[in-house]
């Protein structure tokens, strides 16, 4: 199995459960692995042959950045990893990691939700 990963994509939200979170905002690092061949690609040195993480970054910022409003970050990873795996065939399973900086919720400085999907 061969990997490619988006690491610490940072986007300012206003998803959350809290009010403080709907009005104020914080920033999410969302961070991506998935997991395909990419024998064909090593040999080619093809775009075609492997995955463009451009569009992949471009549809997770439209999740997340995007009008639909999410409380939780469970629901986030889910989103992030059906678009991964509907939009990009040769992708066999992704892991999904989103850390929520500055909680407004006092002793809580980040939280981290990690999911894991495979065809």
């Amino acid at each position: 199995m061969d990997y490619i990963r988006l690491n610490n994509l940072e986007f300012y939200t206003y998803h959350g459960v809290f009010s403080e979170e709907k009005k104020l905002g914080q920033r999410l690092k969302i961070s991506l692995e998935m997991g395909l061949s990419l024998e064909k690609a090593s040999v080619s040195d093809n775009l075609d042959d492997t995955i463009d993480y451009t569009k992949v970054y471009e549809g997770i910022r439209k999740i997340v950045c995007g009008n639909k409003h999410y409380n939780l970050l469970e629901k986030i990873c889910g989103d992030i990893s059906e678009y991964v795996l509907r939009e990009f065939s040769k992708v066999i399973n992704v892991k999904i990691c989103i850390i929520k900086m500055g909680v407004p919720y006092p002793g809580i400085s980040e939280i981290e939700v990690e999911t894991y999907k495979e065809r």
